[in-house]
């Protein structure tokens, strides 16, 4: 079972598992149970996907891998400082 790499859905999202801490050993989908930190690349910042209240929220930055293939938690987004 994996969950799709969130590089996939947005190309400055990063995802780096927490186990190792490094994004530059990985690459490709990950397995059941990996938790992941987010990351966006340089000149971007992190924000949350605002739900239907459009309260401002603090962004996301961790998920783990389900067993269902899909993440715990949706990706926050990347945006422009």
């Amino acid at each position: 079972i994996e969950c799709t790499d969130p590089s996939t859905v947005n190309p400055q999202l990063r995802a780096i598992p927490v186990e190792t801490g490094n994004s530059d050993s990985f690459s490709g989908n990950f397995s059941f149970g990996t938790e992941v930190r987010f990351d966006c690349a340089v000149g971007t910042s992190l924000q949350s996907q605002q739900g239907d209240d459009q309260q401002t929220a603090i962004a996301t930055t961790t998920a783990t891998c389900l067993p269902s293939g899909k993440w715990s938690k949706p990706f926050p987004v990347c945006v422009g400082k």
